[in-house]
């Protein structure tokens, strides 16, 4: 892909060159432990995997349903690990190939069990903001590029084979001047899966309600996850809606979504 813009950190010392090389080291040392891990785990027998999902949406919903892109975008999902610690890079674009966030989630399984599940991630982001940006005196659209540093706790109870529910919490904190600093995530998921629709055809439910903090204010939504699948296929529709039910944040009423996700992927075991 080829970008015509500047981008730069949220710095007035920074430089696109020095932009880019944090995002590439992390990306190298991420991928690097996260290959060394799974080779570890092969060498004793068990399998390790690598696949990830394509989507192409209308609005970009981001990872925290009260924000969107708002307009068309690409987001690039990939996993690659063992059975507990895996690498889940996430690359956010526009249609038009504009950045809009990378993410690099290193996530580890703490209890994986039929009834009981629960993980806990950490991750570095970029996220680019559009701003005009004056070079040898000609203005252009250029794309800051803002830090942030993130972990978060996933817990899930399943009393039925495809029925869940469970809490999970993101806190995320803002590494650049003039950004929100603190960034806390609360969230009660239930989880719907499995449901028939007939024929190979199934559906994907996953509502939740959860509290948003950001610095000094604060907000509550409910939110909507659902995908509609046939076994052994590919492609998949998703849909999400975020309804805000009280909130001192600046955000719209009703944030919806519509995407087309493509899925992938392998399994691969080292004989001893």
């Amino acid at each position: 892909m080829n970008f015509s813009f500047p981008i730069q950190f949220n710095r007035p010392d920074s430089t696109p060159e020095r932009a880019v090389r944090p995002v590439l080291i992390l990306f190298v040392l991420f991928m690097a432990a996260s290959c060394l891990s799974a080779q570890v785990k092969s060498d004793s027998g068990p399998e390790y995997h690598f696949n990830g999902a394509v989507n192409a949406t209308n609005n970009g919903i981001s990872l925290i349903p009260t924000f969107s892109l708002g307009k068309p975008a690409t987001i690039i999902e990939l996993n690659a690990g063992g059975e507990r610690l895996t690498f889940e890079p996430q690359f956010r674009f526009s249609l038009e190939g504009q950045p809009w966030s990378f993410i690099f989630w290193w996530r580890y399984k703490l209890i994986n069990t039929n009834k009981l599940r629960m993980g806990t991630g950490l991750h570095p982001a970029i996220v680019f903001r559009e701003t005009p940006i004056i070079r040898n005196g000609q203005e252009l659209k250029g794309f800051v590029a803002q830090r942030y540093l993130a972990g978060e706790l996933n817990l899930a109870y399943y009393p039925a084979k495809n029925i869940g529910f469970g809490p999970y919490i993101l806190y995320s904190r803002g590494l650049e001047t003039g950004v929100v600093k603190n960034n806390l995530f609360l969230a009660l998921n239930v989880y719907l899966t499995n449901i028939r629709l007939g024929g190979q055809y199934f559906m994907k439910l996953f509502p939740q309600i959860y509290y948003l903090g950001m610095d000094d204010k604060s907000g509550l939504y409910a939110s909507a996850t659902v995908f509609f699948v046939k076994q052994g296929f590919p492609l998949s529709v998703s849909l999400i809606g975020n309804r805000k039910i009280k909130s001192a944040i600046v955000s719209k009423e009703f944030v919806w979504n519509i995407s087309l996700v493509y899925n992938f992927g392998n399994k691969l075991v080292k004989k001893r």
